[in-house]
């Protein structure tokens, strides 16, 4: 037992006096516990943390979206809450505090915007995404538009103005009810230096990807000479459409 302790500690040549047996067996067993924990092992700089703490710093925070209902997406990607920044995955469903919510229901920044939707919608815990349940149409100018890439080939100078949504997209269909169908936006739109289309970003995902570099929604992008000149992200006011196509119209030649 002395020449264990002395191993331990580095001293195999100099072994420890016999004359503190004792001691030397309190120190050998408390030397082999720390050792069997783990406690004297010295974790370099270049050596990665435990896994609870990697869990735990990579875990997602919510956060309140940059703009209201962009939902980030492109190509090789699924367009899922949030455009917002995505809350934190499912959890236990417990509820401790008004800062800590329900890990199945929606962070807080989510249920405020929830609350300011009319439409049909519910919230999908898996996703984070808060989903449509009722499709509002459109207006019959984006209703009967041509499609996007004939409307950029044909546009001849004029300003493509796009409306990119999805129909499982609660904050596009608002965006439909209280701006597309607006009756000051409708009369901007039909303005002739615009050419004003719509694309459904999942039945049209290849159009989204290839003219709009990727399938953000609810999203409004205004498309001169084959290019995205303007862009106007999320889930809108009928006035903040208004000002917006107002810049965009005060922008073409």
């Amino acid at each position: 037992m002395p020449q264990l302790v002395a191993r331990a500690f580095g001293r195999c040549a100099r072994p420890l006096p016999p004359t503190v047996p004792v001691l030397s067996a309190a120190i050998a067993a408390a030397f082999g516990a720390a050792a069997f924990l783990g406690g004297c092992e010295r974790r370099g700089a270049d050596q990665p943390v435990t896994a609870a703490r990697s869990a735990e710093a990579e875990s997602p925070r919510s956060a309140e979206p940059a703009s209201i209902g962009a939902v980030p997406g492109g190509p090789g990607e699924s367009a899922v809450a949030a455009t917002a920044p995505s809350p934190g995955p499912p959890g236990d469903g417990l509820r401790r505090s008004d800062s800590v919510v329900d890990r199945d229901g929606p962070p807080p920044a989510i249920q405020a915007w929830m609350e300011r939707l009319t439409v049909a919608h519910a919230y999908d815990p898996a996703t984070g995404f808060i989903v449509a349940r009722e499709v509002v149409e459109l207006p019959p100018l984006l209703a009967a538009a041509p499609p996007l890439d004939e409307a950029i080939a044909s546009a001849d100078g004029r300003t493509v103005v796009v409306f990119a949504t999805a129909d499982r997209c609660a904050p596009c269909q608002q965006y439909k009810r209280d701006a597309l169908n607006d009756p000051e936006v409708i009369a901007l739109l039909a303005d002739d230096r615009i050419v004003a289309v719509h694309v459904e970003v999942d039945r049209a995902p290849e159009l989204a990807d290839r003219y709009l570099g990727g399938r953000g929604i609810p999203m409004t992008y205004a498309v001169r000479d084959d290019r995205i000149v303007s862009t106007l992200r999320g889930q809108r006011s009928a006035s903040e459409l208004r000002e917006w196509l107002r810049g965009a119209l005060a922008a073409t030649p």
